[in-house]
């Protein structure tokens, strides 16, 4: 949806939630599983859905790391 319509647009943010949702499904599940879960994306996007340049938008992207005796958002 970024790539079509950019990546701040509302069909972007709404496919977000679509995945968001439904990964907060799944993740307890698996964490009481005993998986270890880690979140992350293959790379940014910028509001016109560019990408593979190198601002810190089309760079940095997040990483969560579940199960982990440590988890939570890694910082940098």
């Amino acid at each position: 949806m970024g790539h079509i319509y950019g990546g701040t647009s509302n069909e972007f943010y709404n496919q977000c939630r679509v995945i968001d949702d439904t990964l907060g499904m799944f993740a307890p599940q698996w964490l009481a599983a005993g998986y270890r879960v880690l979140f992350t994306a293959d790379h940014g996007m910028t509001d016109d859905g560019r990408h593979g340049g190198t601002s810190d938008i089309e760079r940095l992207i997040p990483l969560y790391d579940l199960g982990h005796p440590e988890g939570g958002a890694v910082d940098g």
